[in-house]
């Protein structure tokens, strides 16, 4: 019936959205989109993801964003190996860009004395393309009606309107597991073989982002807990920086809620333009895992936005674990 459940709300989803390098404020939600090393690094069989973002809905057409993804544990396969596939739909603004992105994950995870370690990569195809109606260019100016017109002709040669090439990323991250906390240190890098991401004849080489991340569980009690993270990402001279946490109670004997929180982050552009605040909200019933984020713009845009941003919408469901584990049981020696 869960199964059934997450199947249904993917569908859902899927049909109203349509598709940008995407990323999600709430980015713990979406962990094979942040790093293929995530891919398999759960308790239980399966994992099955659903994102939702739309974003600037209060400048004209809203960028929407949608991923899907699904991983499993592959306990037939020796050692810890782990797959999945990752979908993501993007459209941006009113000239129809269409962001497509399919791609598979595998990682392997191996257990240490003191550290345990993941190692992932993804591999995949990638699909763009855009409606030139409603759109113009600066050679449509018209000066006798003082402004653009569609309907004259371009000089653009050789533009297409849709392109497609292969991608590949990689992870890798480290977790040290205490009596009461726990501590991750995570790290990928996306478009390592520079695919050429032109809509003309000439190249336009994508260059590489990398995403370096680090996010702290500790449990104050046996129902209070922190979650503090931090998330740097770099591509050519771009930069942010997502910096805040979650704060919540674990509530088992409520019956029907066993964990919810709250959550405030802070995004930048190390010591450029300050971006949004991230308030987040979240709940965990039975296997499901939900959360509601909403960016509060303040940058320079703000006048324009109304401090409005973007509204989120993240669901996990992770199956429990059927793998049977060794149990050693003590023998009294006669």
């Amino acid at each position: 019936m869960r199964s059934f459940f997450f199947l249904f709300f993917i569908s859902v989803l899927s049909v109203h959205l349509k598709s940008q390098d995407v990323h999600f404020s709430m980015y713990d939600f979406a962990p094979l989109s942040l790093n293929p090393a995530e891919t398999g690094l759960f308790e239980g069989d399966w994992r099955g993801v659903v994102n939702f973002r739309e974003q600037w809905k209060s400048l004209g057409d809203p960028f929407k964003s949608v991923a899907a993804s699904y991983d499993q544990n592959l306990y037939f396969l020796p050692g810890q190996f782990s797959a999945g596939f990752l979908f993501v739909n993007d459209q941006s603004g009113n000239v129809g860009l269409n962001h497509n992105r399919f791609l598979l994950s595998l990682a392997y995870k191996k257990e240490g004395a003191i550290w345990d370690y993941s190692g992932g990569l993804q591999i995949g195809l990638i699909t763009k393309s855009f409606g030139l109606d409603g759109t113009t260019f600066p050679e449509q100016y018209n000066n006798d009606i003082g402004g653009f017109d569609s309907s004259l002709p371009l000089s653009e040669q050789n533009l297409g309107t849709q392109t497609s090439y292969f991608d590949l990323n990689l992870g890798g991250l480290v977790v040290r597991k205490f009596a009461t906390a726990k501590v991750k240190f995570g790290i990928s890098a996306h478009h390592l073989n520079s695919p050429d991401v032109s809509f003309f004849d000439n190249k336009d080489k994508l260059s590489s982002r990398t995403n370096a991340y680090v996010q702290f569980d500790k449990n104050f009690s046996s129902s209070l807990f922190v979650r503090p993270m931090i998330l740097m990402s770099f591509h050519n001279r771009a930069q942010q920086l997502l910096l805040g946490g979650d704060i919540g109670l674990y509530t088992p004997k409520s019956g029907f809620v066993q964990e919810l929180w709250v959550g405030l982050d802070i995004r930048d552009g190390f010591d450029r333009n300050g971006d949004a605040f991230v308030a987040s909200v979240g709940f965990v019933v039975n296997d499901f895992r939900v959360g509601l984020g909403y960016d509060i713009n303040y940058s320079s845009l703000q006048n324009q936005t109304n401090n409005k941003g973007a509204i989120e919408l993240s669901l996990v469901y992770t199956s429990p674990s059927t793998a049977i584990k060794q149990i050693t049981i003590p023998c009294d020696r006669y």
